[in-house]
């Protein structure tokens, strides 16, 4: 005898409420999740759940276990997002910032560290001093780095200027006008950009080995290695080399 199914009426989940307060943090301090106007935090503070908040001012060691979700923040000291990282406007982040997932915001100022686990979005400027590691793609109206960096994914943006302090690693560049040089130091080892693939209008390296370069005009600074070139090169340090390079262990008694 067949059972007449009984329908079931789903169960609605109410909508979260608006944020409304003001939250303050000092000191050590664990929360289950934050959902605020706004919210600042001076000290070490704890948050097990997700973050949300109109305007976020961290100062210390700040913890995220998810997402975190605000229309501006700033932090000053080490943050660390689990999940994914959203602002809408200006996100500022000084000393060391890691974040799981994404990390998408309107502009962004970055200085210290900073390790995104995916992918990088900004919708306007990414100003960036330091170390930078991304694994996943990187996008911006224009992109400025001082210091050293590494993208496994593509680099998107129609302006890019670098200044290498420090070994670097990219995938491909896509880009209107790239200018990257190295910074002047008076010793020590200068920094290096190795990168498979560069694609613009407009190109000026200095330090960098390229497996392929396609761009309307090329300039090569010191010490630059392009096995190939889709382009006109416009100028070429004498100790750059356009072409693949063969090396060979020199014959015994030549060296010393």
């Amino acid at each position: 005898m067949a059972v007449a199914s009984v329908p079931t009426t789903p169960t609605l989940v109410p909508p979260l409420p608006p944020p409304t307060g003001d939250l303050r943090d000092v000191g050590a301090a664990l929360r289950d999740s934050v959902r605020a106007h706004s919210y600042t935090a001076v000290g070490a503070v704890k948050i097990l759940g997700a973050f949300e908040a109109g305007a976020a001012d961290l100062r210390g060691t700040i913890t995220i276990g998810t997402r975190f979700q605000a229309e501006r923040a700033r932090s000053d000291g080490t943050l660390d997002v689990a999940g994914d990282l959203r602002v809408q406007g200006e996100l500022s982040v000084r000393g060391s910032t890691r974040v799981g997932g994404t990390l998408a915001a309107g502009d962004l100022r970055a200085s210290g560290t900073l390790e995104v686990g995916q992918a990088v979005t900004v919708e306007a400027h990414a100003v960036i001093h330091g170390e930078v590691a991304v694994h996943g793609t990187l996008t911006a109206r224009s992109l400025e780095f001082d210091g050293t960096i590494h993208a496994s994914g593509l680099i998107d943006c129609p302006m890019i200027q670098g200044r290498l302090r420090g070994p670097s690693r990219l995938g491909t560049i896509r880009s209107q006008h790239v200018r990257i040089v190295r910074a002047a130091f008076p010793f020590g080892r200068r920094g290096q950009l190795v990168v498979d693939r560069i694609e613009a209008t407009e190109v000026a390296l200095e330090g960098v080995t390229c497996e392929y370069l396609r761009a309307e005009r090329v300039s090569l600074g010191p010490d630059c290695q392009v096995t190939r070139v889709d382009g006109q090169v416009v100028r070429r340090h004498r100790s750059s080399v356009v072409g693949p390079v063969a090396w060979e262990a020199p014959p015994p008694g030549l060296t010393r």
